[in-house]
């Protein structure tokens, strides 16, 4: 009998769930966000082993390198995602938080501090909000561009 339960709501589940919205609504636009992210980090690595006072050399530059890895591959993925799928709420959420649960995952993988985003829960929700409204803007720079051509 408990059995029958658990087959229950497990096909209830799988009825309700929309695979193709659970794919183009939240793991594209997150897998996006990271993958660019990744993109950036390596940029910036290059640079920083190649010539590394380029990086280091003044507050501005520093600047500039923290937002090619925070900011800018966000607003990429923003205008990717806008151009071939149009606006939507879930997609920015998701690509907002996937770099968080990225962190997690990497922390716990290493043995690290897996709470560390959960210990400092403002700076992860401004995070977290910033990379949102970074990935919206460009979904909605990109989706208006694409709807006037």
């Amino acid at each position: 009998m408990a059995s029958d339960r658990s087959i229950q709501w497990t096909d209830t589940l799988r009825e309700r769930v929309d695979r193709d919205h659970l794919v183009v609504g939240w793991l594209v636009p997150g897998s996006a966000a990271v993958g660019a992210m990744a993109v950036g980090f390596v940029l910036v690595a290059v640079v920083l082993l190649t010539n590394e006072p380029l990086v280091t050399g003044s507050g501005w530059q520093q600047t500039l390198a923290l937002a090619t890895m925070f900011l800018l591959p966000h607003l990429a993925a923003g205008l990717w995602f806008g151009r071939r799928h149009g606006q939507a709420v879930g997609p920015p959420v998701a690509a907002g938080f996937a770099p968080i649960v990225v962190l997690i995952l990497a922390l716990a993988l290493h043995g690290g501090p897996v709470l560390t985003p959960f210990l400092v829960p403002l700076v992860a929700l401004g995070a977290v909000a910033t990379w949102a409204a970074i990935f919206a803007a460009g979904m909605f720079v990109s989706a208006r561009v694409t709807a006037d051509s």
